[in-house]
C-alpha cells in the first residue's frame, strides 16, 4: 500500500501578527462553519483514498486551535473514514497558547492527536508584544502544563530569534526555558521580514533611513543573528536535542515525521485554502481565494485526476531532491539518488558539489552528501546553485 501524508490547513486566527505572511485571518463563526463544510467536501473527493496508508496528519494554519476541538475531531474522523490511517500515525495540531486549555487539549488527545506544536516564539513578554502575539509567557507556561496534564508526551515549541530589540541574553533565556520545560522538540527560526506585512513597512523604512545616515533601531546584525543560531545549536545539543534539519532540534525518537517527509519528498495531500500537495511527481496548489475555494472544493481532486496533470520534469525532481534533502542533517543519499533517477549525483551536479566541498560547505561521508556546520550558515546561497 502506498504511503502518504496529509496536511490540513486551518486559515483562522484571532489576530494577525505583524510579521506574518501566512494565509491566515480572523473570521466569523459562519465563515468557519462554511469552511469546514468545504474542507469535508474536498477530503471526500480524493480518489481511491483507501489505497494509501497515511503515516502522518498535520493541522497547520493559521491557528487550528482557534476552532473548537470537536471541529478538528470531526475532520480526523472523516479522514479515518476515507483513508487508511496507520495505527502509529503521527497526528499533529499547531496551537497558540491563548487558544487552548486543559479541556480542549484533553478532547484533542481523546480524538487521537498525539503531537502538539505550540507557537511560543519567545518566553519574553517584551518580544511577544513586539511580534504582536496575543499571548504572554505565562500563557505559554500554562498551555505546556495543560498539554502534559492532557496526556501529551510529544510537545514541540517554535522559537524565533533575530527579533527587533532582542539581545543575546533574551534569546538565551528563551532557549534555556524551553529546554527546562522538558519539551521533546524545538524549532528555532530567525525572523524574516516578508513583503506585504506591517513589519516590512516598518523596518524597510528604518533601513532606508539608516542608509541616509539617520540613527535607527534596527534588527540584530547578521553577525549577531549568526551568533544566536550557533548558540542554539551548541546549547540544545548539550541538552540532548539533535539538530536533524537546519532549524529543527529533537530529543531521540521525537523528530517531526511529517516535516521530515516533506524534505524526503514523501507524497502528501494538502487539504484546505491554499494548501499544497505532492502526489507522485505532481505538485498541486489549492485556490487562495476563499470564495473560489468554497466553489471548487468538491471537485478539486476528481478534476485533477481526470485531467491527468503532467508530473514535474526529471530535472525539477532532481533539483528538489537535492535542495530539500540537504536541509536535513543527514543530507542526501547518493545511492538513493542514483536508484531514483538512474544518474549519479556527481554526473548531474559535480561542478556545484566540488565547488562547495572545496569551500568547506559540503562534505561527503559514506553514502551521504551533507552540509558542514559552516555550510548550514549560508545554506540558502549554496542551495540556489542547484536550481
Amino acid at each position: 500500500m502506498e504511503q502518504m501524508e496529509i496536511y490540513i490547513h486551518i486559515p483562522f486566527c484571532l489576530a494577525k501578527c505583524g510579521y506574518c505572511d501566512f494565509l491566515s485571518f480572523p473570521a466569523s463563526g459562519e465563515t468557519q462553519k462554511k469552511y469546514m463544510e468545504a474542507l469535508a467536501q474536498e477530503i471526500s473527493g480524493f480518489p481511491e483514498a483507501k489505497r494509501r496508508e497515511v503515516t502522518s496528519v498535520f493541522f497547520g494554519g493559521g491557528t487550528p486551535t482557534a476552532l473548537p476541538a470537536e471541529a478538528l475531531a470531526e475532520i480526523l474522523s472523516l479522514l479515518r473514514q476515507h483513508f487508511s490511517i496507520a495505527a502509529d500515525a503521527e497526528i499533529t495540531v499547531e496551537c497558540n497558547p491563548k487558544t487552548a486549555d486543559l479541556a480542549k487539549l484533553a478532547a484533542l488527545r481523546q480524538a487521537g492527536v498525539n503531537r502538539l506544536s505550540i507557537g511560543v516564539q519567545s518566553f519574553d513578554d517584551t518580544m511577544l508584544k513586539t511580534l504582536g502575539r496575543i499571548h504572554t509567557k505565562q500563557d505559554a507556561f500554562a498551555v505546556i502544563a495543560d498539554a502534559k496534564a492532557a496526556g501529551f508526551s510529544n510537545i514541540s515549541a517554535d522559537l524565533m530569534f533575530a527579533l527587533p530589540g532582542q539581545s543575546m541574553a533574551v534569546w538565551k533565556d528563551s532557549l534555556h526555558t524551553a529546554a527546562q520545560l522538558g519539551l521533546t522538540h524545538i524549532s528555532a527560526y530567525s525572523l524574516i521580514i516578508e513583503e506585504n506585512t506591517p513589519f516590512y513597512t516598518q523596518y524597510h523604512k528604518a533601513m532606508q533611513a539608516k542608509e541616509r545616515g539617520e540613527d535607527q533601531a534596527l534588527l540584530p546584525s547578521e553577525d549577531e543573528e549568526t551568533d544566536m543560531y550557533l548558540y542554539a545549536v551548541s546549547y540544545l545539543a548539550s541538552c540532548g536535542y539533535h539538530r536533524y534539519e537546519i532549524s529543527n532540534f529533537a530529543k531521540d525518537g521525537f523528530y517531526c515525521r511529517h516535516n521530515d517527509g516533506y524534505w524526503l519528498r514523501t507524497s502528501y495531500a494538502g487539504f484546505g485554502l491554499g494548501a499544497a500537495s505532492l502526489v507522485g511527481e505532481c505538485r498541486y496548489e489549492n485556490p487562495e481565494d476563499l470564495q473560489r475555494y468554497f466553489k471548487e472544493a468538491p471537485r478539486l481532486w476528481p478534476d485533477r485526476f481526470l485531467r491527468g496533470d503532467a508530473p514535474m520534469s526529471a530535472e525539477e525532481a532532481m533539483a528538489e531532491t537535492v535542495i530539500l534533502g540537504l536541509r536535513r542533517q543527514e543530507g542526501v543519499s547518493i545511492s538513493g539518488f542514483r536508484e531514483k533517477f538512474g544518474l549519479d549525483l556527481w554526473e548531474r551536479y559535480g561542478n556545484i558539489i566540488e565547488k562547495h566541498v572545496n569551500n568547506g560547505y559540503l562534505q561527503k561521508k559514506g553514502d551521504r552528501l551533507f552540509f558542514t556546520d559552516a555550510g548550514f550558515l549560508i545554506s540558502n546561497i549554496c542551495l540556489a546553485d542547484f536550481i
